[in-house]
């Protein structure tokens, strides 16, 4: 299954630990930063034009991660808006990674797998 990168990073170092789910995570990165001054409707625009790029490559669904309002827009749009060449939604697929802490109190991310979000 190959996944659009609608996160904020490159996920380059981690393709074989993707790849070990089962999942191919595309290169491009997708995700989008939030200003302040956005408002929602603004930010659930930026959203629906990734979810057309995300439909127009072939993807089988996205990647988000982090909690932002960035992410629970694409995953709306996601859910919304169905891909006329296959008759389906986008699947929605979140990072579930584990946080430790480093020797200078800094968190640290393992990616541990991945999780799909499903709509109600």
């Amino acid at each position: 299954m190959k996944l659009a990168n609608c996160t904020l990073h490159t996920q380059t170092a981690l393709k074989e630990q993707f790849a070990s789910f089962g999942v191919e995570i595309g290169d491009e990165i997708l995700g989008f930063e939030v200003a302040i001054s956005d408002t929602a409707e603004t930010i659930r625009q930026k959203a629906a034009e990734v979810i057309d790029l995300v439909l127009c490559g072939g993807e089988d669904g996205i990647l988000v991660g982090g909690l932002t309002s960035a992410a629970y827009y694409l995953i709306i749009e996601a859910f919304e808006t169905k891909s006329e060449e296959v008759d389906s939604y986008l699947r929605v697929f979140e990072v579930v990674t584990e946080r430790i802490r480093d020797e200078n109190d800094r968190f640290v991310f393992i990616l541990r797998g991945i999780r799909e979000i499903k709509p109600a």
